[in-house]
């Protein structure tokens, strides 16, 4: 036994020496096998890290050294360098990239030996890896500060992605990432080609997915957004959309765009799965006015299965205003396309609508509770938004509209007289749905009327007997 504690002794000693950081100097040539190209003047052996300076020459270098050399970390502090040659295996230390001044990449065959993160701290510069990446079963982690990086390569293997961002930062996938690893954001991502494993966005995440591009199940969480085919336009390939409801993070966003109602003028996302609304915030930019009556497919959801939920305060039919640059109305529906898809038709001109206000108690009793109803129309949508109840000048609610585009209030405090009232809606960003008044409603509200107080018996009797002796002594005082 003594003897194999010894073994590992000296086994481990002889790995802890052989290990070494080794720096670039490029003196040479651009090969790694080269000894006099590093500190050092050996060539990389497994255990080693790598550091990779701006004062290094033949900053295009190749590794040459037999495939699936095992190193703990490769760090690029400076200079543009382009690495490439053979497969590598990756430690711990993962890659460390702190240069905020050029742009480098990295292309050789990348395999994880272990869980292991990435810093890249690169401010408006990065670092791209175009090699193939296999997680080999293992977690990566990035963390980008500052900057989105270019992750080119191939991505295969099972294990997980998670990615840390500060700053706007994140990741575009250039690779066809056949891996299904589930990969969990709060940054941006951008999805430029295929990533089949399922995406959740937290935080602030921005989820991309370019046109053609195709994605796993899509999880977007409160504060996140999700835009699939981005402008000029273009049609992206989920599996499941979910977008989950809001919390005291925020609602999650669905971002849409037009700049024409041809295919690939706007974004739409083809869904093979499920499509679930959970009352996210519907963003949609308009890039070009369009002739009332187009139609856009903004979610082409599969199969024959419905729509689950809504956007928020857009409930079937309702109208809303798409965003700067071009403003314009447009009509909403969930069962639209071949009759469970989502899309909106352009209106064209403002929508009339009309306003009218009924009293539950006409005249009234002064302290009796009256309930004042409110119902909107418009021949184009189910008007949503805020109508305000008018007493003569004076606003005495500010009444929020239901899903079917009816409000009441209901108020004690009517003094005695009549009363003048008008509901008046406000309509929706002036040029959404327009706004109308009712007309006035005289609402009468009146004393009590006049009533006889019930008396105790005894009382009655006792008055009786008065009235009697009243009325005989009239009588004897009237006899001759």
């Amino acid at each position: 036994m003594r003897r194999v504690l010894m073994m590992i002794a000296v086994l481990w000693v002889s790995a802890s020496v052989d290990a070494a950081t080794l720096t670039w100097t490029g003196a040479t040539s651009n090969l790694w096998s080269i000894g006099t190209n590093w500190s050092g003047g050996v060539a990389p052996s497994n255990g080693d890290d790598l550091i990779f300076p701006a004062t290094g020459a033949n900053q295009t270098n190749s590794d040459d050294l037999a495939a699936g050399l095992n190193l703990h970390s490769i760090t690029i502090s400076g200079g543009n360098y382009s690495i490439s040659g053979n497969a590598i295996t990756l430690g711990a230390g993962g890659i460390i990239y702190t240069d905020t001044d050029n742009v480098s990449s990295i292309a050789n065959p990348i395999t994880l030996a272990t869980d292991e993160t990435w810093s890249l701290d690169s401010a408006s510069h990065y670092v791209g890896v175009s090699g193939s990446l296999d997680l080999n079963g293992h977690a990566l982690t990035l963390n980008f500060i500052g900057t989105v990086e270019q992750l080119d390569a191939a991505i295969t293997g099972a294990g997980s992605i998670a990615i840390s961002a500060v700053s706007g930062s994140g990741v575009r996938l250039g690779g066809n990432d056949t891996t299904t690893a589930p990969l969990t954001s709060n940054g941006f991502v951008d999805v430029e080609n295929a990533y089949d494993g399922p995406i959740t966005m937290t935080g602030l995440g921005e989820l991309i997915v370019e046109d053609g591009g195709t994605v796993g199940n899509v999880t977007i969480s409160p504060g996140a957004s999700y835009l699939g085919g981005p402008n000029p336009g273009g049609t992206a390939h989920t599996g499941n959309l979910t977008l989950l409801p809001s919390t005291d993070s925020g609602s999650s966003i669905f971002v849409g765009a037009t700049n024409g109602s041809a295919p690939g003028q706007f974004t739409q996302t083809n869904v093979t799965g499920t499509v679930t609304l959970n009352s996210p915030i519907l963003l949609f930019l308009g890039g070009v006015s369009l002739p009332a009556g187009t139609s856009l497919t903004l979610i082409n959801n599969d199969g024959t299965d419905p729509v689950s939920g809504t956007f928020n305060s857009l409930p079937e039919g309702a109208m809303f205003l798409s965003n700067v640059p071009v403003q314009e109305v447009y009509k909403i529906s969930y069962a639209g396309g071949d009759g469970n898809d989502v899309v909106v038709t352009n209106e064209g001109t403002t929508p009339v609508t009309t306003t009218t206000v009924t009293s539950s108690e006409n005249p009234a009793i002064v302290g009796d509770a009256v309930t004042f109803n409110v119902t909107v129309s418009s021949t184009q949508g189910i008007p949503q938004g805020v109508v305000d109840l008018n007493d003569g000048i004076t606003t005495i609610a500010s009444i929020f509209l239901d899903a079917t585009g009816q409000g009441s209030f209901t108020t004690s405090a009517l003094a005695v007289g009549m009363h003048t009232i008008t509901a008046q809606y406000r309509g929706v960003d002036s040029t959404t749905l327009g706004a109308s008044t009712s007309a006035p409603l005289s609402q009468e509200v009146d004393v009590p009327p006049f009533a006889i107080p019930m008396l105790d018996p005894r009382v009655l009797i006792l008055l009786a007997i008065a009235l009697a002796t009243v009325g005989a002594a009239a009588v004897s005082a009237s006899a001759p």
